[in-house]
């Protein structure tokens, strides 16, 4: 009989276990990033003055990004269209979900 209690301890504490994981979401930056692709994005590159604002096609172990429709902005106007772009992941400071 002690040996029932214990193991309706053991599958509670379980219990409590498995739900606290359940709400727990940890997402590293790399998936982020990928579930971000088919959306505009805008990223921010060392170095530069400009933000690239683009639909985010594929990301790669790297992070280095390939977009198109990519635009050129400085300063909150429009400089340039690109077009499709490949940026280099070593790069680039901040991506984030791009709201228009």
């Amino acid at each position: 009989m002690a040996e029932k209690p214990k193991e309706k301890y053991n599958l509670r504490h379980k219990d409590i276990r498995q739900n606290s994981y359940e709400r727990l979401v940890v997402m590293f930056p790399s998936q982020k990033v990928k579930s971000l692709i088919g959306k505009f994005i805008q990223v921010e590159m060392k170095g530069e003055q400009s933000v690239l604002v683009g639909k985010l096609e594929s990301v790669d172990d790297y992070m280095n990004l390939f977009m198109s429709e990519t635009t050129e902005y400085r300063d909150g106007e429009k400089v340039r269209t690109l077009g499709s772009v490949v940026l280099r992941g070593n790069n680039i400071i901040i991506i984030q979900p791009f709201n228009e």
